[in-house]
């Protein structure tokens, strides 16, 4: 398994999509900070213009001098849509040895071929904690060139919110790695990706809770209190219980479901 699990690393760490993924996400996190002020600085210069020759205007707001160290903590990918790249990253991944044709190779030598699902749920966490890393750690230089970072109270809030998120980040992975490895469609699994990353399940949320409150007048039942990418989305204030109990229940669905068709399937 130990073997396996390092193979998967070297397939991950030689692979290009990952490193220009990781690359894209770690630049467009770094270069926005300054670049937001410097945004913010010419559309504060123009409105001085126009309020010069405008009475009575209100006083122009002023960019923060600082920013707290918890806020970035607790949103490492700053912007949501940056997800899409890490996502695409693992459906590369998790079917290149479908793709290629490379997991004969090895699947036969393992005591139970379900075994390679579980070795690339591994190697999937670690690729999605560098890529929340990596990001959190452009933010924060990013920040350092723009303005100060603040150590504030909240910290150990949004580590909790940090690892939360990884974990219903790796619950979203799980359900791609069943699309790409369990039933070998790189095409649903990217589709799926592209939903995510983009926000558009947010129709389908609205959907839902419109029929609830069709079929049960009296429910206030709100969908996206319990959607994972919805959650991921939340900043340190984060709702615990709802992110650990629908990252643990998609995981313990998913992945058991992957190993199992992974396992009755013929490798071609």
């Amino acid at each position: 398994m130990g073997n396996t699990i390092r193979m998967d690393l070297y397939r991950l760490f030689i692979s290009k999509t990952f490193k220009i993924n990781l690359i894209i996400v770690a630049m467009i996190t770094l270069i926005s900070k300054p670049l937001l002020k410097l945004i913010f600085n010419i559309t504060a210069q123009l409105a001085e213009n126009v309020e010069k020759t405008t009475r009575g205007a209100p006083p122009l707001p002023e960019f923060p001098a600082s920013v707290n160290l918890s806020e970035l903590i607790a949103t490492p990918f700053g912007y949501y849509f940056l997800t899409i790249f890490c996502l695409m990253s693992v459906i590369t991944f998790a079917y290149a040895d479908i793709a290629n044709g490379y997991v004969k190779n090895y699947a036969g030598q393992l005591v139970q071929r379900g075994l390679s699902v579980v070795s690339k749920f591994v190697v999937i966490l670690i690729h999605n904690f560098i890529f929340m890393f990596s990001s959190l750690l452009a933010s924060v230089i990013g920040e350092i060139v723009t303005r100060k970072i603040a150590l504030d109270s909240d910290i150990p809030q949004a580590i909790g919110a940090f690892f939360l998120k990884l974990m219903l980040l790796q619950a979203l992975c799980t359900i791609i790695l069943f699309f790409a490895t369990g039933i070998r469609h790189k095409t649903m699994a990217t589709i799926f990706g592209v939903f995510l990353g983009s926000g558009m399940l947010g129709l389908a949320y609205f959907g839902l809770n419109m029929a609830i409150s069709k079929i049960f007048v009296r429910a206030s039942i709100d969908v996206t209190e319990y959607a994972p990418d919805e959650l991921l989305r939340s900043g340190a204030h984060i709702a615990a219980a709802n992110a650990l109990i629908v990252s643990s229940i998609i995981i313990v669905v998913f992945l058991p479901l992957t190993i199992r068709i992974f396992e009755t399937k013929d490798i071609k």
